[in-house]
């Protein structure tokens, strides 16, 4: 099949030949799953990086849009969806003394006022428990109970070749086909169809609407004319039937309203053809030129979707009719779009500044509590030193962000006041609340952050006493505004103090001090 040999050949050394046998969407190089709503598949980003990037996609979304989700750092061995869930399974590490498949689980969630869809958790993939790492992993399907796996013995299984101790061929190796499912945090067998051949073709798959019917296609080593589908309803016994389809031709299988769809090598090269499974039966549902780039096909609810990305790394929509087959036009995928409502912190930004302003005009404090008299010993801290212990205390913060978020540090930098997408300002809100924290937790233990104390710098109320408890608290509170729309600063400018909107409103300063004049 040259367009797939073409298009999976670096894919696959990176994932092992187990990924175009076991992925929904593994026939063009790009890996996913997905349910009767919600797809993800995990492609390079259009950084320069160019790092696997999860991407998701609904239903509901207004257009050919998608959720950006969590950078990784390989691509997974294989996938699998039910409803909003979605787990991941990642190839076993070759070093490892007893390698395991390691597991890993996560949710999408629609916020119900504004329809944008977030991953939870936000910032990293759950760990669910390993599966084994022996055998070659073939198939990998969500279930509402949890997702089922198929592993079955490597070539090395059968071929009875006896070695030394310590070398590769004496390791262990699976000896049977092996089907699981991971219930309550860890995975339990399910039993199989007896005499399942070793080494034949194997497809894993899910029917029926409520996802309790699991298919089991098994073809026959030595002739590829013979496939059989094994039928499973939840505990019931096996029921096998013979249907016509060479499974060797058979690329991916997906799963559209309830209605398994093989994905076969066409009858041409470079020809893509989709049909329905039927027991004992094929019902061809169209057929497609493959498409140049990584490409993936996907079902959903109301019909199959093919996503492409393109070389230069564009991420393309179409759906395939459910009923007649017609593709329908390309569309570019962009960011799931409410821009107005994703903008909407920015006029409350402009409105939270003016509130400011006026509050301070209005509670401004009286000429004597304006115009403190300092002792002898206190000067008001000049601008530069005061900007360079607002720069220590924000490198502080930004250490502790880059170290919990693990983002990198120009993340940080993209403040919300001009930040588009106020998803994308994250990183720089956590900078702020991290900052404000320890320096109110300074400034209330010894009235100095950590960028004050190295410059010798402290917060004082009039006359230079140790300012109140509520002081401080009204001074960060306020300071977290001005961190968070930076033109608020300029009022420090304005006045003979050098004192900031947050200083106004606690009527403090920030001194250092001075040797008295003689």
């Amino acid at each position: 099949m040259p367009w797939l040999r073409e298009n999976y050949w670096l894919p696959a050394l990176a994932a092992g030949w187990s990924s175009i046998l076991v992925s929904s969407a593994s026939a063009g190089g790009l890996v996913g799953a997905s349910s009767d709503d919600h797809l993800w598949f995990v492609a390079p980003s259009s950084g320069a990086n160019d790092a696997l990037m999860l991407y998701h996609h609904a239903l509901e979304m207004d257009g050919p849009h998608y959720s950006r989700g969590r950078p990784l750092q390989e691509l997974p061995e294989a996938m699998a969806a039910w409803a909003n869930r979605l787990w991941l399974i990642f190839a076993p590490k070759i070093s490892a003394d007893q390698p395991d498949r390691e597991t890993f689980t996560v949710e999408v969630q629609r916020h119900p006022a504004i329809g944008v869809y977030s991953f939870d958790p936000p910032d990293r993939l759950s760990v669910v428990a390993s599966l084994e790492g022996l055998g070659n992993l073939v198939g990998f399907v969500g279930m509402p109970q949890g997702p089922v796996a198929l592993r079955v013995p490597t070539q090395r299984a059968g071929a009875g070749v006896r070695a030394r101790a310590g070398s590769i061929a004496a390791e262990p190796v699976l000896a049977e086909p092996v089907l699981e499912q991971l219930r309550g945090g860890r995975w339990e067998r399910l039993e199989l169809p007896e005499d399942l051949p070793i080494g034949g073709r194997y497809r894993l798959a899910v029917g029926s609407a409520q996802g309790n019917l699991l298919l089991l296609l098994v073809a026959s080593p030595g002739d590829r004319s013979r496939t059989v589908l094994h039928q499973r309803h939840a505990q019931e016994a096996w029921t096998p039937v013979e249907v016509p389809v060479d499974l060797w031709s058979v690329a991916a299988v997906t799963r559209s309203e309830a209605q398994v769809a093989l994905v076969l090598q066409g009858a041409r090269p470079g020809r893509v053809e989709i049909s329905y499974l039927r027991p004992g039966s094929l019902v061809s549902l169209g057929e497609f030129a493959a498409p140049s780039g990584r490409w993936g096909l996907f079902g959903l609810r109301d019909g199959v979707r093919l996503v492409e990305q393109s070389t230069y790394g564009g991420l393309r929509l179409r759906r395939i009719d459910p009923i007649t087959g017609t593709l329908s036009s390309s569309e570019a995928m962009t960011s799931q779009s409410l821009l107005p409502l994703r903008t909407l912190h920015m006029p409350l930004l402009f409105v939270v500044a003016l509130t400011v302003l006026l509050l301070v005009l209005i509670f401004k404090p009286a000429s004597q509590a304006a115009s403190p008299t300092l002792p002898a010993t206190m000067a008001v801290l000049g601008l530069g030193p005061r900007l360079l212990a607002l720069a220590i205390d924000l490198a502080v913060g930004g250490v502790a962000t880059i170290l919990l978020l693990r983002c990198t540090p120009a993340e940080l930098l993209r403040l919300p006041m001009w930040t588009p997408d106020i998803a994308d300002a994250a990183p720089s809100l956590w900078l702020i609340g991290i900052t404000m924290m320890h320096c109110t937790l300074g400034e209330i233990v010894a009235a100095r952050s950590v960028g004050k104390a190295l410059l010798g710098a402290r917060v004082v109320a009039a006359h230079g006493v140790r300012p109140a408890l509520g002081s401080i608290l009204v001074r960060n509170a306020i300071k977290i505004i001005v961190l968070l729309i930076p033109v608020l600063a300029v009022i420090a400018l304005l006045n003979h103090h050098l004192q900031g909107l947050g200083d106004l409103m606690a009527r403090t300063l920030v001194v250092h001090h001075v040797s008295p004049k003689n």
